[in-house]
């Protein structure tokens, strides 16, 4: 049984970031079915991470049932065994969980930006990434020989001090995280829009600077950690299990655009329709200002834009459609293209494609075939109170 306020505050963390983290999955997958595009392999990596995290969780409440949260003279000898146990489970999961997500963030970005340099060093942090799960999977592996040796020692067993092993984990988790973070950044400044705009993706992508304040803060902990192994074991496993949990929710936040098209921003206008916004009713001002501004969605949508063919659920109009195309002249199945999602200006509309030409590879969002000669093709339409030009 829980016992002790910190047993219970981690539980409600738990609990409380494991349904925000089902939520942001959801609505990644949700995305990809309004937008009637594949799954792509950054979707199952981060299902994957999620099953990791789930994990990692599922260990931390069969160790807050055995007293952790609460000091190692207040447990029992078979509770101190579980805590023991309970390291050794976290670490795995752990590693696996944060290993994965950051590739698939980076496998994202291969997706939506089309700057080979960039492409290349994004994979090039793919393989970093691997290989860094992979080698301190091995490590917290075998950290004790036999593995069991923590919590059943035998008289020719060894242990190795567990500190070091989460130091160089966390400082070279946190290089990565903020090496990720970075990437996009200058991509994103280049990007031709209004500065306030400019602003507004940058921060959203940006948002991973938690992740990466949180692996200085763990390693803070770990360095000055509480004497006493099972408290300080708590304050290491909440922050690691936060790294994870902001980790799944900014790597969903760019593609669940298209939900908050089709489904929270309608829901928004008809509740902010029905406070009093005075004998005349709101502005289209009003009603444009309580707009969330988002990015995301990735690949083609069949029947989402004017001009597309129809069937399927239409998304709301009210935002602009920036699409970066990343293509592969060898090779036309790799011709990919992403789509950022902005609040437009009032009363204006506008969509820019940016795609590649060559082999008449139909286009997607423009509406028709590219054309068959190479090259990049730009189309933009502007939309103004139900006129096109």
């Amino acid at each position: 049984m829980l016992r002790g306020d910190k047993s219970h505050s981690l539980l409600g963390f738990v609990v409380a970031f494991t349904i925000l983290c089902t939520i942001a999955i959801a609505m990644r997958f949700m995305s990809a079915r309004i937008q009637k595009r594949s799954y792509y392999a950054d979707d199952y990596l981060v299902l994957i991470a999620y099953f990791a995290m789930i994990a990692m969780g599922g260990v931390s409440i069969w160790g807050l049932v055995n007293g952790l949260g609460n000091p190692a003279t207040a447990l029992t000898f078979d509770e101190l065994v579980v805590q023991a146990q309970l390291l050794v489970a976290a670490s795995v999961t752990w590693i696996v969980s944060t290993s994965i997500v950051k590739i698939a963030v980076l496998w994202l970005y291969t997706r939506i930006f089309p700057n080979v340099v960039f492409r290349r060093v994004a994979q090039v942090l793919m393989g970093v990434c691997t290989c860094y799960g992979i080698a301190f999977l091995v490590v917290f592996i075998t950290r004790c020989d036999p593995v069991s040796q923590e919590w059943k020692p035998v008289a020719w067993g060894s242990c190795k001090d567990v500190s070091q092993s989460q130091l160089a984990s966390n400082s070279i988790n946190a290089v990565l995280d903020m090496s990720i973070v970075v990437l996009p950044l200058p991509s994103l400044w280049n990007l031709k829009m209004a500065l306030r705009r400019k602003l507004s993706v940058m921060a959203m992508f940006s948002v991973g600077f938690a992740t990466v304040a949180v692996m200085w803060y763990r390693i803070y902990t770990t360095v000055h950690g509480n004497p006493d192994p099972v408290l300080a074991l708590a304050d290491v496993g909440l922050l690691s299990l936060l790294e994870l949990w902001l980790g799944i929710i900014v790597a969903c936040m760019p593609t669940v655009a298209p939900v908050f098209v089709t489904y929270v921003q309608p829901a928004l206008s008809k509740a902010s329709e029905s406070f009093n916004w005075g004998s005349k009713g709101p502005s289209t001002t009003d009603r444009q200002d309580a707009q969330v501004i988002t990015i995301g969605g990735s690949g083609p949508a069949g029947g989402v834009v004017p001009g597309a063919p129809p069937g399927g659920r239409k998304f709301r109009t009210n935002y602009t459609d920036i699409s970066l195309a990343s293509t592969t002249y060898d090779d036309p199945v790799d011709r990919q293209s992403q789509d950022i999602l902005l609040v437009s200006q009032p009363g204006a509309k506008i969509r820019t494609h940016i795609g590649a030409g060559g082999g008449g590879v139909p286009g997607g969002g423009m509406g028709g075939a590219m054309p068959k000669q190479e090259g990049i093709y730009v189309q933009q339409q502007f939309h103004t109170q139900g006129d096109s030009v």
